[in-house]
């Protein structure tokens, strides 16, 4: 139940993202980050808990203030090597930034990102930036590493 944990699950009810890969998981994923946000009961947010799966995205997450989205890491995917870990997708040529922390300390932690259905014949299409940082104070964590990027 939201609010009695410091951790949110993305793939729990009343959320239920699936990280399949193929489901846009976006309107799950908001929920999630709607029911952390500092409310005057919890005013210090949670942070919103991503288990290793494919969340693909079709419209920008908005992290707002004293929130974290945070994934279990994930790996470096190659020829034959499958993605492990948590990971957010967005579809080649998408106009927007999967994640936007534009909250006074959101943060992000422990998550990859791919942009998928890319020609393996032509020049990888544009993106935009995967994370866009608008608030102050924003943090991202790398887990290999070890340190902590701050705007």
């Amino acid at each position: 139940m939201p609010g009695t944990s410091p951790f949110i699950n993305v793939t729990d009810p009343p959320f239920g993202a699936k990280g399949d890969g193929s489901t846009d998981d976006a309107n799950a994923i908001r929920a999630a980050i709607a029911a952390a946000a500092p409310s005057p009961s919890n005013p210090s947010g949670n942070t919103v808990f991503l288990p290793a799966g494919n969340y693909l995205v079709g419209s920008t997450l908005t992290v707002p203030a004293a929130v974290t989205i945070q994934g279990c890491g994930w790996n470096t995917p190659g020829a034959g090597h499958p993605f492990l870990g948590s990971w957010i997708f967005v579809e080649a040529g998408a106009s927007f930034s999967p994640v936007a922390i534009a909250g006074n300390g959101g943060a992000v932690r422990n998550l990859g990102f791919n942009v998928y259905n890319q020609s393996s014949t032509e020049q990888p299409a544009s993106a935009e930036p995967m994370i866009l940082i608008s608030g102050r104070g924003a943090r991202i964590h790398h887990p290999r590493r070890r340190r902590v990027v701050r705007r």
